[in-house]
């Protein structure tokens, strides 16, 4: 009597069926701009689009929510195969009280736990470099679902605005670093982040922006008192850092 044929392994063929789509498929194009970062990235629907020829070699995949035992949220992607098989990834979600937010993180989340459980990558994938934020800064969710922005940066484009607005001048912004600046600084974008956030919030003061502007005209007394004392001044800056 003839031996029966073993049944096929379900997993395997989930990976075989995975590498097959693999080495058919393309870097996803990068549909959208993101206009803070003037960089480019892939969509949500980019995304989905560019694994859908999956479904050729029986693969699918699914994008559900699970509650943690801490009360957390769990971004759960899995593929399936048709033969039973599937291939489960979970991600942490955070979530907070604006809801436009964390509709972003969502999306954000969903587009790249997708590409890492088909083993995908958006053309010219600079993630790594460009929209890592540094360990000591926060970072928040961006509206258009790109990655997420950075405090920092934030802080620097604002003040920047508010200091043109004022009428600083170049040779003004050199004046203010050298009154605001701790030693070694020389640069807007190095500025303590609690000044960075006064200059953008609150603006600088008439004096001030005439002070900074005049700076390189000869003073009329030397010993002529400052109007307040400056931000560089330990006690002004333990304030700010005290109310940012």
């Amino acid at each position: 009597m003839p031996t029966a044929s073993p049944a096929p392994d379900p997993q395997l063929a989930l990976y075989q069926a995975l590498a097959a789509f693999q080495g058919e498929a393309a870097g996803v194009p990068k549909d959208a701009r993101n206009s803070h970062f003037h960089k480019g990235y892939a969509t949500l629907a980019a995304v989905i689009e560019a694994v859908r020829p999956a479904t050729v070699h029986g693969l699918s995949h699914s994008q559900t929510f699970e509650q943690t035992a801490g009360g957390g949220t769990l971004l759960v992607t899995t593929i399936h195969h048709v033969a039973g098989a599937s291939i489960r990834s979970t991600l942490p979600i955070g979530f907070g009280a604006d809801w436009q937010r964390n509709g972003s993180a969502i999306t954000y989340a969903r587009r790249y736990s997708l590409l890492a459980a088909y083993g995908l990558a958006p053309d010219d994938d600079d993630d790594g470099n460009s929209a890592a934020p540094a360990p000591s800064r926060q970072a928040t969710p961006n509206d258009d679902g790109a990655p997420p922005r950075d405090d920092r940066a934030i802080a620097v484009a604002t003040a920047r605005k508010a200091l043109r607005a004022a009428g600083l001048t170049r040779e003004g912004a050199q004046a203010m670093l050298a009154e605001l600046a701790p030693p070694g600084v020389h640069r807007l974008d190095d500025l303590p982040l609690a000044i960075l956030k006064r200059l953008g919030h609150q603006g600088a003061s008439d004096a001030e922006i005439s002070r900074w502007n005049s700076a390189s005209e000869p003073a009329s007394d030397a010993n002529e008192e400052q109007d307040h004392p400056p931000l560089a001044d330990p006690a002004v800056l333990a304030e700010l850092a005290g109310a940012a």
